[in-house]
Parts: structure tokens; C-alpha cells; sequence
């Protein structure tokens, strides 16, 4: 790969490049061990318990729950583990989500699994892919879709909020529809993908879960189900019951990094989601998910399958 790379670069190009230059210097002068020793500082900022204090910003007693706003949950001492072995190395990406792709499939049972920046870079992206069929040369125009054979997303007004600005992001046209007949007469040749977001209202109505699923199935229509908040299932409860797509976020219930997603599913529009996410340019690449949070986020699924679920919950319900 080495030569290919010569070949293609002269050595003064090569060292023109701040990642090749860092090994080179690597190279010339010895890398450092993998494991070195942290500092107790970097600058002002005191890397230890006071490190908010550090910078005048005062830690919160979270009595509210995995919101955002209040940056989610804590990692795990095994995702920090991983989150900072991962950093020790290059890595190509794209080898990268291949493996940590394949072995999220195996955890959870399903056909396939993507990473992203948090779960509503995940819905863009799957938006994406679904909008484009995986055709390279479409991901590069979104969100300008003109010509393009699907741009709709229908969504029940039920599921409608403040997040599916991710799936608007791609520049789709959303239709809402309130119940079945008029979900069944919006899914027409122009819809590329359906959006629903978990929750009770979705277990009865007039347009319950199975509902959306079968007649989206019927018509052969992707269906994203968001259930990002939620405690992941294994195997899956929304796969099982129909749906091409479920995300999550990492930085909730997982424990996982805060600026990660997990997103399950339908592997040809999966792969298809990861080519129109960073580092490959178009629409993504705004989305940029690292190897950290990649191998963060596995290393919380894969602590996810072992953890003791009903001791937990009762730590916080006695």
C-alpha cells in the first residue's frame, strides 16, 4: 500500500501532509507507547476530577434522565477504555465500519448496523441512501433533488417533531398523513422511505405500528422507526415487527459515546447510509462520526449484552 502511495506522491508531497508527516516523525524518531501515561494537565485545564471546575463550568447532579442538554449519560468505564485505546492508531475508515458494522450484526441479530454522529445524523443518512438507491453520483446533489425518481418521506402526524429536521435536511418533500387509508393512499411511486417515532401512540390509534409496517412492506417502502431514547432490544422488537430500520442513540441508555448513533438494519441501504456519511463528501460529510466513537460505541453494545439489566433497574426503583 506503501508503494502504491510513493507511486502516486512525490516524497515532498508526502510530507506535506500533516498525517503523513505525524509518521513520519513517528517513524524516524520511535512512536510513543501506546499506553503512556496521561498528564495532569493541558494548560489551564486540569485533566481529573475538577476538570469542569478547571474552566469555571460547575457540574450538574443529574436528576433529569439522558437529555442532550445535559450531555447525555456517562460513558462506561470499558467505552472510555476503548474510546482511548482507538486513539492510539490510524485506521482506515471505511475497513473500520466494515468490522465494527459486521460485529454490531452479530451482537444484536441484525442484517446490519452503521455508526453515526448521534442518531439524527443516523436518520439523514438513511434518509440519504434511501433517496438515492446508493447511487454515488445522486448522494453528491442532495439536497438539491431534482430529477430524482423518490423524494418524499410520509410520516404520521403523530410522529412528527423537532428531530425529523434531519430527514428535511436531505430535501425531501414530507408528507403527514393521519391515519391508515390516507397512509396507505400517500405511499405512492415517489416515496423513497417512511419515519415513525416509537412511543404508546403507536401501539393503538388509528395508525398503530403494525399498520405502518405491513402496508409499508406491501409496497415495498423502507421504514425508519426512531427510537433513540429507548433501551435497546436484542433481538430487536421493531426488526421483528417489520421495520427496515431502527436507530439509537449511543450517548443514552448504551452508555456510549454522547456524539454516537446506532443504527440497525437493511445492510445494502445501510452500506449505502455510510457512503453518504463523512469521510466520503456530498450531504454527510458535515456528520463526521471518528474511530473513536466507532469503537466506543461497539465496545458499549458489547457491554450492553453483559450487563445485569434487572440489577440496575432496581438501583433505581427500590
Amino acid at each position: 500500500m506503501f508503494d502504491s502511495m510513493k507511486a502516486a506522491f512525490g516524497r515532498r508531497d508526502l510530507l506535506r501532509n500533516g498525517g503523513l508527516l505525524a509518521a513520519a516523525q513517528a517513524l524516524v524518531s520511535g512512536a510513543r507507547p501506546a499506553y503512556a501515561a496521561a498528564p495532569a494537565t493541558a494548560g489551564k485545564l486540569r485533566l481529573g476530577p475538577d476538570i469542569y471546575q478547571s474552566i469555571g463550568v460547575r457540574p450538574l447532579i443529574n436528576c433529569r434522565g439522558t437529555l442532550t442538554v445535559i450531555s447525555g449519560s456517562l460513558e462506561l468505564p470499558e467505552v472510555r477504555a476503548a474510546v482511548d485505546a482507538g486513539g492510539q492508531h490510524y485506521v482506515v475508515l471505511d475497513e473500520l465500519m466494515e468490522g465494527v458494522a459486521r460485529r454490531l450484526a452479530e451482537l444484536t441479530g441484525a442484517e446490519w448496523a452503521l455508526v453515526s454522529s448521534g442518531c439524527a445524523a443516523g436518520m439523514a443518512h438513511t434518509t440519504a441512501a434511501c433517496v438515492t438507491g446508493g447511487n454515488p453520483d445522486l448522494h453528491v446533489r442532495i439536497p438539491d433533488l431534482t430529477g430524482f425518481a423518490k423524494d418524499e418521506v410520509v410520516i404520521p402526524k403523530a410522529s412528527r417533531n423537532e428531530y425529523d429536521q434531519a430527514i428535511r435536511s436531505v430535501g425531501v418533500r414530507i408528507i403527514e398523513v393521519g391515519d391508515a387509508a390516507e397512509y396507505e393512499a400517500a405511499l405512492g411511486p415517489k416515496v423513497a422511505m417512511v419515519y415513525i417515532m416509537t412511543g404508546n401512540r403507536m401501539e393503538s390509534g388509528s395508525l398503530t405500528y403494525d399498520a405502518v409496517y405491513s402496508i409499508a412492506k406491501k409496497k415495498n417502502i423502507p421504514v425508519f422507526t426512531d427510537a433513540a431514547a429507548e433501551m435497546l432490544t436484542v433481538p430487536n422488537t421493531y426488526l421483528q415487527r417489520g421495520s427496515t430500520f431502527v436507530g439509537y442513540s449511543g450517548g443514552k441508555c448504551l452508555r456510549g459515546p454522547q456524539c454516537a448513533g446506532l443504527i440497525l438494519g437493511r445492510k445494502d441501504l445501510l452500506q449505502a447510509a455510510w457512503i453518504s456519511s463523512a469521510p466520503h463528501h456530498g450531504h454527510g460529510r458535515t456528520m463526521k462520526v471518528g474511530k473513536e466513537e466507532m469503537l466506543g460505541l461497539l465496545a458499549a453494545v458489547e457491554m450492553w449484552i453483559q450487563r445485569d439489566h434487572k440489577k440496575e433497574d432496581e438501583t433505581w426503583t427500590q
